[in-house]
C-alpha cells in the first residue's frame, strides 16, 4: 500500500510539472480545417448545340485600309514579302481554321454599315489580306456584329443553332451615322453599346477572348470626334504601330481556349513582344493556390513569431504576439498568385498582381466568448513589384484586457479589383481622343467597349489567391 501511494504521489507531481511548462493550461489554437477554402468556380461542361461552322466577320471600313500594304516594293511593311502584322494575321487565321479538329467550314462576312451575308469558303482569307479595295465602308457597325453570333446562318433551314465559332477583326471603334434603338447604340462612336453585346454573350454562358495586336499603317484614319480624317504613316518604328483585335466567342468554351491556344503559335511572332496581348473574359486566371513565403528580414523574435505551417493545400501561417507588448506588430508575406496560362498572356506579372485587392475574412470564432481575451490581426496595405505581392498586417493585443488568452483564425483572400476595371494593356491602348496622329497608336475608348471585371458575371467570381492565418500568444 506504501508503495502504490508513494507511486500515486509522484505521477501526480509529474503531471503537474509537465502541464506548467507545456502551457497545458492555454487555450489551444483552432484546428486548420476550419479555414476552408472557398471553392473556385469552374468552367460549363457544356456540349453546346453549334453547327461546324467559324465565322469571320472582317472590318471593311476605309479606316482599315491602311493595314494592308498596296506596294511590296514600298518598304511600308517591316517584312520583306511586303505583308503587314495585319495582313499576316489574316493568313494565320485561315491557317488555323482550317487546322481545327473537327473540321470546320469557314465563312466570311464583312462589317461596315451593314453585315453582308455569309460567303462560303477559307480562301476569302487570302484574298482580302492583298486587296486594301475591299476596305472601303464608312460606317462600323460592331454591335450588330456581335448580335449575330448566337443567329443562324441560314434562317429558313431547319438547324438554327448558331457557328460554333465567331471571330471578329476590327480597329475597336464603332462608327455609325445614326442610332439603332434595338442594339442600343447611339450615333456616331458608341463604345457601350459594343460593351453591352458582348457581356450580353458572356452573361449568358459564352466563351470569349480578346486578342489585341499592333500592326504597321499608311493610310487614312477617320476621327469620331472631329468628323474628318486624316493622314497617318508609321514607317518601321513599331512604337507608332496602329492597334487592331480579333475578337474570339463560341458557346464552347473549351473550343476557344483550343483556338487560343493555336493562335499563341502564330501571332506573338509577327511582332513585337509587348504587341500582343489578351484579355480572356471567360476562363479561370488561376491554376492553384499561392506560394506564400516569410522575407528574409523578419520581426524582433521577442515581439513576434510569424512561422508557416508546411501544408501541400492552402497555405497556412502562425502568427504569435507578445501579450506584454503593447501596441502592434507588423509582418510581411510575400504572396504570388498561381497565374493561369491564360493569365499570363494578359501582361508582366507585375500587371497583373497590380489588379488583386486584398481582404480579411474572420473564421474563428464565430462569437466572442465572454472572460476571453482576443488578438487582432489588421491589414494595413500591399504592394506589387519584382514579380511578388507584399501583404503587410499587422497583429497585437489590446492593453488592459483581462481574461483567457485566446484565438482569431482568418482567411486572407485576393479578388479582383474593382477600381482597375480591366487589364493594364487595355487602359495604356485606350484614348480619349483621336483628332491627331499623336494618338493614332492608340484606339478611341477602347477601356469603355470591353467588359470589365465587376460586370462580368464570370471574372467577377475569379478567386485569385487564398490563404489561411491564425493569430495567438506568444
Amino acid at each position: 500500500m506504501l508503495k502504490k501511494g508513494k507511486t500515486y504521489l509522484c505521477y501526480c507531481v509529474f503531471v503537474t510539472t509537465v502541464a506548467f511548462y507545456t502551457g497545458c493550461f492555454e487555450i489551444p489554437p483552432p484546428k486548420w480545417e476550419l479555414c476552408k477554402s472557398v471553392q473556385q468556380p469552374t468552367l460549363p461542361n457544356q456540349s453546346p448545340n453549334a453547327t461546324k461552322h467559324l465565322v469571320v466577320y472582317l472590318d471593311t471600313s476605309l479606316s482599315m485600309a491602311g493595314f494592308l500594304s498596296s506596294d511590296a516594293k514600298s518598304g511600308f511593311a517591316v517584312s520583306a514579302d511586303g505583308n503587314t502584322i495585319f495582313s499576316k494575321t489574316l493568313l494565320e487565321l485561315r491557317k488555323a481554321a482550317i487546322a481545327i479538329d473537327p473540321n470546320m467550314e469557314v465563312v466570311v462576312r464583312q462589317v461596315n454599315k451593314n453585315i453582308s451575308p455569309p460567303s462560303f469558303g477559307d480562301f476569302q482569307l487570302s484574298e482580302i489580306s492583298q486587296n486594301k479595295k475591299v476596305f472601303n465602308g464608312t460606317e462600323t457597325n460592331l454591335a450588330g456584329a456581335i448580335r449575330t453570333f448566337p443567329q443562324p446562318l441560314d434562317k429558313e433551314s431547319a438547324d438554327q443553332a448558331p457557328p460554333r465559332f465567331h471571330i471578329l477583326v476590327s480597329d475597336g471603334v464603332q462608327s455609325s451615322s445614326k442610332s439603332d434603338k434595338q442594339l442600343s447604340c447611339a450615333d456616331r462612336s458608341d463604345p457601350y453599346c459594343v460593351k453591352k453585346a458582348f457581356l450580353d454573350l458572356v452573361n449568358s454562358g459564352w466563351g470569349g477572348a480578346i486578342i489585341g495586336m499592333k500592326s504597321e499603317f499608311k493610310g487614312k484614319v477617320w476621327s469620331e470626334i472631329s468628323k474628318l480624317s486624316f493622314d497617318y504613316s508609321t514607317g518601321k518604328d513599331s512604337t507608332k504601330f496602329r492597334p487592331f483585335y480579333v475578337y474570339i466567342f463560341s458557346p464552347d468554351h473549351a473550343g476557344v481556349e483550343d483556338l487560343l491556344e493555336s493562335l499563341r503559335r502564330s501571332l506573338p511572332q509577327l511582332g513585337r513582344e509587348d504587341a500582343y496581348r489578351e484579355y480572356n473574359l471567360t476562363s479561370s486566371y488561376i491554376s492553384g493556390f499561392p506560394a506564400v513565403e516569410l522575407p528574409d528580414e523578419k520581426p524582433p523574435a521577442d515581439l513576434l513569431r510569424v512561422r508557416k505551417d508546411n501544408s501541400k493545400d492552402m497555405p497556412r501561417l502562425e502568427a504569435r504576439a507578445s501579450v506584454s507588448k503593447t501596441g502592434m506588430q507588423k509582418f510581411t508575406l510575400n504572396v504570388q498568385p498561381q497565374w493561369s496560362p491564360n493569365a499570363r498572356q494578359t501582361g508582366p506579372l507585375d500587371e497583373l498582381n497590380k489588379l488583386v485587392k486584398w481582404e480579411i475574412q474572420s473564421v474563428y470564432p464565430e462569437k466572442d466568448e465572454t472572460g476571453h481575451r482576443y488578438p487582432t490581426l489588421k491589414l494595413s496595405g500591399w504592394k506589387s513589384e519584382n514579380g511578388k505581392i507584399e501583404v503587410t498586417f499587422e497583429t497585437g493585443w489590446s492593453p488592459g484586457e483581462e481574461g483567457k488568452q485566446d484565438w482569431r483564425m482568418y482567411r486572407i483572400v485576393g479578388t479582383f479589383d474593382d477600381a482597375k476595371n480591366v487589364p493594364e494593356w487595355i487602359t495604356n491602348w485606350s484614348t480619349n481622343l483621336d483628332k491627331t496622329s499623336d494618338t493614332a497608336n492608340k484606339t478611341l475608348n477602347l477601356e469603355s467597349s470591353v467588359p470589365d471585371f465587376k460586370s462580368n458575371s464570370v471574372i467577377s467570381k475569379n478567386l485569385i489567391a487564398e490563404f489561411c492565418v491564425r493569430v495567438g500568444a506568444k
